[in-house]
């Protein structure tokens, strides 16, 4: 198990950096007390994956001074205990904290003022400052060149990292709440109105074969996957961490379920980490499909 502590000065980043490795899938645990991270570290044995995040900084105060001894514990017992440091120059700080107007958590101790909260917590962080493996100035990084940075340094492959939902709906039960994007697709042949069609559903193989033998069919799931191929690599240069994509027809248990399926498969043979999700193909109604 690798084990990555990050911590520093207050404003640095750490947030950022934080966030960037939960969304990735990492078992993160932020403001987690020095003291805690035996615990943390026998945790994280029951979680998914072999890499674990704790961010550990002055928000405790005082008990920021046993980070190190708390480091040196692990490394000691053999664990692999990788500490990282943000930091960005005084200037900096008190203009991130003056911009967002968000108290430093050591202003009382350090006197009053941003400054000299500053200036107090980087003597608290004095020394996990000289243990870390790597410093990380934040000056002149934006939030997108900061993960960026980590990326590199952790070496995450953050090609194709971008988590998608295809879902399949039904426009009677109520359009997709949480898609990204919204694909209507009632215009296409209606396997309702074939009788040895009606109870089964898109996942049936023989109204696959009846909606794949449509050349309308053909076509258009031809242009939405190299619609959908073109939009993912932009949405991944964006940092985008999920993204839903919805495909609806009238009723959710045919056409809107084929093409779902078609597009799941389509994305997963491309390497894309995606789920599907056929939200109204159990639904029940005495309502009766119709098509457009």
């Amino acid at each position: 198990m690798r084990y990555l502590i990050f911590t520093g000065t207050s404003g640095s980043g750490k947030n950022t950096a934080y966030q960037f490795l939960a969304d990735r899938g990492y078992f993160a645990v932020d403001n987690l007390p020095p003291d805690m991270l035996g615990r943390f570290c026998e945790s994280s044995l029951n979680q998914k994956g072999d890499v674990s995040v704790a961010v550990c900084d002055a928000r405790c105060g005082e008990h920021v001074r046993d980070l190190p001894a708390m480091i040196e514990r692990l490394r000691s017992d053999g664990k692999s205990a990788e500490v990282f440091f943000l930091d960005a120059d005084d200037a900096t700080l008190v203009r991130r904290f003056q911009e967002t107007r968000r108290r430093h958590p050591v202003m009382e101790e350090g006197g009053g003022s941003i400054l000299d909260a500053i200036r107090y917590e980087r003597n608290l962080l004095y020394a996990t400052r000289e243990i870390a493996d790597k410093v990380f100035n934040t000056s002149n990084l934006s939030p997108s060149e900061l993960r960026s940075e980590i990326a590199d340094v952790l070496e995450i492959r953050t090609e194709k990292w971008l988590r998608i939902t295809v879902e399949s709906f039904g426009f009677k039960y109520g359009a997709s709440l949480d898609a990204d994007l919204l694909f209507d697709v009632r215009f296409l042949k209606n396997p309702f109105y074939e009788p040895k069609l009606t109870h089964l559903t898109g996942s049936s193989p023989k109204v696959k074969e009846f909606l794949h033998q449509d050349s309308d069919v053909r076509e258009y799931s031809k242009r939405l996957f190299e619609f959908i191929e073109y939009l993912l690599p932009l949405y991944q240069r964006s940092e985008k961490a999920y993204l839903t994509i919805a495909i609806g027809c009238t009723g959710g248990k045919h056409r809107s379920v084929v093409i779902a399926e078609d597009l799941h498969q389509r994305l997963q043979d491309l390497g894309y980490q995606t789920s599907l999700h056929h939200r109204d193909i159990t639904c029940t109604s005495s309502d009766q499909e119709a098509t457009l």
